[in-house]
């Protein structure tokens, strides 16, 4: 299964990237900034916690790498190396998804 950090991880850096765009839109300058910047720090902790130089990602499953690519949680060098891992990990299960419910949407 996919480390539950890396999930939680993951969406908190969604949705404070969801807040920044929502505060800009309300014209909350501040706001958006603040969540902008924690943004950026939440991604690059992902970064550095989960993903190695190669691609891989911390779990090697299928939806780790749907949530750092469906996400942008990946540097922009290492997102074909990182869909191809995932495209390998389909192809052995026999191009079936063992993806769950967190997975299957970011999938689709």
């Amino acid at each position: 299964p996919v480390p539950c950090d890396l999930v939680g991880t993951a969406y908190f850096a969604h949705t404070t990237g969801l807040m920044a765009k929502i505060a800009r839109v309300l014209g909350k300058k501040n706001d958006a900034r603040a969540f902008r910047d924690l943004h950026g720090r939440i991604v690059e902790a992902f970064r550095e916690a989960y993903v190695a130089p190669s691609g891989r990602v911390v779990g090697h499953c299928q939806t780790a790498y749907l949530l750092a690519l469906a996400f942008d949680l990946l540097p922009s060098n290492l997102r074909p190396r990182a869909f191809a891992h995932l495209v390998d990990l389909i192809e052995v299960r026999g191009c079936h998804l063992t993806t769950g419910f967190i997975g299957t949407p970011l999938l689709l």
